[in-house]
């Protein structure tokens, strides 16, 4: 019985362990979180962008130089006024802005962020 007990606690912390590990290894889902936004590098593709922050961005303007659309400007909403805008040129990001509530994040996420994996 006292063999048992000892493995029994030791296979807790292990499981426990790997289990953190695995969640922590997961793809972050894509959406508006401030670890999404983290994420986004000057000099993506907006559609590196749009793979981290979803397809549901908009356009708010064009900027146009000798009729040449280069640059722009993206938004990306969420319900309580939040947003992400990215500025692009050159199909390439420039400049990124937050904007409104940090949300709380995830379990995940804050595990993540424990391990240092974001």
């Amino acid at each position: 019985m006292k063999k048992r007990s000892l493995y029994l606690i030791a296979i807790l912390p292990l499981t426990v362990a790997l289990i953190v590990g695995v969640l922590a290894m997961l793809p972050s889902r894509p959406g508006i979180t401030t670890t999404n936004f983290d994420r986004i590098r000057l000099g993506m593709t907006e559609a590196e962008v749009r793979g981290i922050l979803g397809e549901k961005g908009f356009e708010l303007r064009r900027f146009t130089a000798n009729n040449e659309n280069r640059k722009k400007k993206m938004r990306w909403l969420v319900n309580d006024w939040t947003c992400v805008d990215i500025q692009f040129d050159d199909g390439l990001v420039v400049e990124k802005s937050w904007a409104g509530n940090d949300e709380n994040p995830s379990i995940l996420e804050e595990i993540r962020s424990w391990v240092h994996l974001d």
